[in-house]
């Protein structure tokens, strides 16, 4: 490959990084390999450029949503928060698993397709599992 074209493949790397789009879909932007932008990661000055790339994109967006979160869309800041301190603000995720830790077995029926007597039995059994208050 020229050096060139290797420029450019370069710099159009480093755009698409700018833009925020993932390693792997900026080296296919650029014309090569994933493995490609890891040997050029070797060159001290080129992963300095990378990292200010990736930076200045991260800093645009978050002057953004700060500035939503500013006018008044609380949205922006909940999103800010669960996605920055996921621990203190994100969405829990909980797995349950069944016996030895095989999928839980679920079993579904449509309620059109049960009679009225089936339907009050199950919703007897509900009830009768629901935690007394």
């Amino acid at each position: 490959m020229s050096k060139a074209v290797d420029q450019k493949r370069r710099e159009v790397f480093l755009a698409s990084i700018g833009r925020g789009m993932s390693r792997s879909l900026a080296a296919r932007s650029a014309g090569v390999g994933r493995t490609t932008t890891y040997e050029w990661d070797e060159d001290p000055e080129w992963q300095a450029r990378v990292d200010a790339a990736e930076i200045a994109h991260i800093e645009r967006h978050l002057g953004i949503i700060e500035g939503a979160a500013l006018d008044g869309e609380w949205q922006a800041s909940k999103w800010l928060l669960s996605v920055r301190h996921r621990d203190d603000f994100g969405t829990q995720r909980i797995e349950v698993t069944g016996r030895d830790g095989a999928p839980v077995q679920i079993e579904t029926r449509p309620a059109a397709a049960m009679t009225d007597a089936e339907i009050a039995a199950e919703l007897a059994a509900l009830e009768s599992r629901r935690p007394k208050s």
